[in-house]
């Protein structure tokens, strides 16, 4: 049996932690928090286990953060554009700055 590291979901924070110590992995969405306060993390039914599939959420299946991932997808089908060109515009818009 090995340990695994996880990066922190939450981007702000992106902390490196294996799975042999103390971190929330979310029973909802699963994602991986290096601790609870970085996942904001809920238990739903009190009367269960914390770590039982779903009786938990984070930030991210709450909707209360966004992956810059997730931000990046939605920006991009707005502004009607594709990853490319966004990298196109961010190059010449360096330059400039």
């Amino acid at each position: 049996m090995g340990v695994d590291f996880y990066t922190c979901a939450n981007e702000g924070c992106r902390r490196t932690f294996p799975d042999c110590g103390p971190y929330f992995g979310c029973t909802t969405c699963y994602s991986h928090f290096c601790d609870d306060e970085c996942g904001d993390k809920k238990v739903i039914d009190k009367s269960l286990k914390a770590w039982e599939d779903g009786n938990s959420t984070c930030n991210l299946c709450r909707g209360e953060s966004v992956l810059d991932k997730d931000l990046l997808s939605f920006l991009l089908k707005k502004y009607k554009i594709t990853r490319e060109q966004a990298v196109e515009m961010y190059k010449i818009n360096d330059k400039t700055t």
